[in-house]
């Protein structure tokens, strides 16, 4: 957590982040609609354009493809095109002595069919481990992932996903000790530390 280039990334990330939001909500007031970030926190827990824009077409404040829908899509895509490539992500992450983790695959919207591509690829540029254990997961897709991580030799992972103030019991989820002791063993085994 102290490698100077992660936080350098990460900062520079949180800049863009901060003034594409903030380009957001200025466009949304434009059209008469208002709503605060605080208030977007308070209904969906974080504060992205993604939420904003899936907050108002369940409202019923944005009709689909209307001229507000193209402008925040046109930021979503500003967005995409400053994050880090997968490669670069791994990359980062491993100079920085971390384990390279898919979070929450399920929720990333793919087939297994396609998941399973995916994991080939990331395989190939480093990816060390999956997130199986998550509150969004189902038990019986679990077993699923599981032999993905056998196929890949990937390690496992889990966790409960909290990024906020909506926090719920049910959004918990227990990881087992020995997922802890086995990402270790593998940051050892790379790093020696």
């Amino acid at each position: 957590i102290k490698n100077s280039r992660l936080i350098t990334e990460l900062n520079r990330l949180k800049k863009i982040r901060c003034t594409l939001i903030a380009q957001a909500f200025f466009k949304v007031r434009q059209f008469g609609i208002h709503i605060s970030p605080q208030q977007l926190k308070s209904e969906v827990g974080t504060v992205t354009i993604f939420n904003l824009k899936k907050y108002l077409l369940s409202k019923n404040l944005m009709p689909i493809e209307c001229s507000l829908d193209a402008e925040l899509q046109n930021l979503l895509n500003k967005w995409e095109k400053v994050v880090l490539s997968p490669q670069d992500c791994i990359s980062l992450i491993h100079q920085s002595q971390g384990i390279a983790i898919l979070a929450h695959p399920l929720l990333l919207g793919y087939s297994m069919d396609k998941l399973d591509s995916i994991l080939y690829e990331l395989k190939k540029l480093g990816l060390d481990g999956m997130e199986v254990d998550h509150p969004a997961q189902p038990v019986e897709v679990r077993g699923k992932l599981e032999k993905m991580l056998y196929k890949y030799s990937l390690v496992r992972s889990g966790g409960s996903d909290y990024h906020g103030n909506n926090y719920s019991s049910d959004n918990t989820q227990e990881v087992s000790y020995d997922t802890l002791k086995e990402i270790k063993r593998l940051r050892k085994e790379k790093y020696d530390v």
